[in-house]
C-alpha cells in the first residue's frame, strides 16, 4: 500500500478508520483520502451475510453513484477529506 497511487495522475482512497481488515483503514499518502467512518449512510448500512464494515466504503461510492463529493474535490495527495 505504500506504492498506491505512485504513477497515476489522480488517486483516491476511501475507508473506514474502523475497518477490521488491516492496512484498509487509515488513508494512504500518496491518495487524496476520503474518510467514510462518520458518514451519514452508514446508520441504515447493513453488509450482507458474512460481510463485515470491510464492505462500508465501496457501498458508500456506490450510493453516492461513483462521484466524489464536491467538498472534496480539492483534497491533495495525502490530505483526508472527513465525509459526515
Amino acid at each position: 500500500v505504500a506504492r498506491f497511487g505512485s504513477s497515476a495522475d489522480e488517486a483516491w482512497a476511501i475507508f473506514n478508520a474502523d475497518d477490521p481488515v488491516p492496512s484498509t483503514n487509515s488513508p494512504l499518502r500518496l491518495c487524496s483520502n476520503l474518510d467514510v467512518t462518520a458518514a451519514e449512510a452508514r446508520a441504515s448500512f447493513e453488509p450482507l451475510p458474512g460481510d463485515s464494515l470491510h464492505s462500508w466504503p465501496c457501498a458508500w461510492f456506490g450510493l453516492l453513484g461513483g462521484q466524489i463529493p464536491a467538498g472534496a474535490a480539492q483534497t491533495r495527495r495525502g490530505d483526508v477529506f472527513v465525509v459526515s
